[in-house]
């Protein structure tokens, strides 16, 4: 039969831990493990990578609205998206609703914009005009990531359904 011991406070309790620290324990087997590897020293130079070509190519913009539907809210954007970028999708809880999304899908206040520019490269002050545009519009953007490619390969991850 298990030995009954008293209930104890939270002090009680750590200084009874720190009574014990270093010890083996008494009444269950101890547990050993095997010693780790050493570990390396760090290069002490950075290491080269070869020729990387980085492009700004959109962003994602995350917006605040109780008020709007998927339809709704994609209409108003594709409209504020002006030449420079494109409304690729709208995601909701990680879930496609514009365009072609369900309209029983259930959604929430926040909404992840995907702002793509047509012609594969877009520049910080474009990003920045899109927000102006996005606010003068009425929209409440609450975060934006930037979608870069790397050597020709996107960087970012597609939306489920994209």
């Amino acid at each position: 039969m298990a030995k009954v011991r008293p209930s104890v406070g939270t002090r009680e309790f750590a200084e009874a831990v720190v009574a014990r620290i270093g010890k083996e324990p008494d009444s269950l087997p101890p547990v050993r493990y095997a010693k780790s590897a050493p570990k390396t020293a760090a290069p002490s130079r950075p290491v080269e990578v070869g020729s990387v070509e980085r492009r700004l190519v959109g962003a994602d913009v995350f917006l605040y609205d109780a008020q709007k539907d998927a339809e709704s809210l994609g209409k108003l954007l594709e409209g504020l998206a002006g030449p420079e970028f494109e409304l690729t999708v709208i995601t909701n809880r990680g879930v496609k609703v514009y365009p072609g999304g369900f309209p029983e899908t259930f959604t929430t206040e926040h909404w992840r914009c995907r702002f793509e520019a047509p012609g594969g490269q877009t520049t910080p002050q474009a990003i920045r005009a899109l927000l102006a545009r996005l606010e003068e519009g009425g929209c409440d953007w609450i975060k934006i990531e930037n979608l870069y490619s790397i050597n020709g390969e996107n960087a970012f991850s597609l939306a489920y359904g994209q």
